[in-house]
Order: C-alpha cells, then sequence, then structure tokens
C-alpha cells in the first residue's frame, strides 16, 4: 500500500545569492530566494518589503540589478502550494550604502 501525504509549506526561509551580508552598495545587484519545505513543494511566492507586497513579483527569486536606497527594508516571503495554508518566512533586513558627494573647487565628486 502506497500512502501520498500532502503537506502545507513549512521552514520557509530567504537566503542571498552571495555569501556577503545583507547589504549592498547602491546601483549593485542583490538577489534574494525563497524557499520552503511542503509536499508538493512551494511554487506560489508573493514579496513583500516593509509589509507592502511588491508588485509583479511572484517568482521565488528577487533581483535589482541597480539597488537603490528605496530598496532598503524588511522583506519578507511568502511561500504556497495550492493547499490551504501558506508558510511565511522571518524578515531579512537589506541595507543599501548611498555614495557619499561631495562638492570640491565646485565640483560634484
Amino acid at each position: 500500500m502506497y500512502y501520498h501525504f500532502l503537506d502545507p509549506p513549512e521552514d520557509v526561509t530567504i537566503t542571498k545569492s552571495t555569501e556577503s551580508p545583507l547589504q549592498e552598495n547602491e546601483n549593485e545587484s542583490i538577489t534574494l530566494q525563497c524557499s520552503g519545505d511542503g509536499n508538493p513543494l512551494p511554487y506560489e511566492f508573493t514579496w513583500y518589503q516593509d509589509e507592502t507586497p511588491i508588485d509583479g513579483e511572484s517568482s521565488s527569486t528577487l533581483t535589482y540589478h541597480n539597488v537603490l536606497r528605496e530598496n532598503a527594508g524588511f522583506y519578507t516571503c511568502v511561500a504556497g502550494n495550492g493547499l490551504s495554508s501558506t508558510g511565511e518566512s522571518q524578515e531579512v533586513n537589506i541595507t543599501v550604502y548611498c555614495k557619499i558627494l561631495n562638492w570640491v573647487n565646485d565640483i560634484l565628486l
């Protein structure tokens, strides 16, 4: 006899594509990956920045190719697998460092 159990998503996590801390300089790239366990594995994803859904982002990855200061904040992802329950990740804080501009002899550096 064979049993096939269905489980809602759990252990949903966000990881960064590189090993560096969750911080970037302005105009660099950052990719976040959302994953979790379940049967079937999660295939529906919703990304949030500061508790607000990010329009148009429904894949397991979230990428900013030219990260801006306004991309800094707290990110979460909700993963679903078609069952009634969904799994939510812990918050991840992304810090974006902006370039400091200086005036020298009336020239902006």
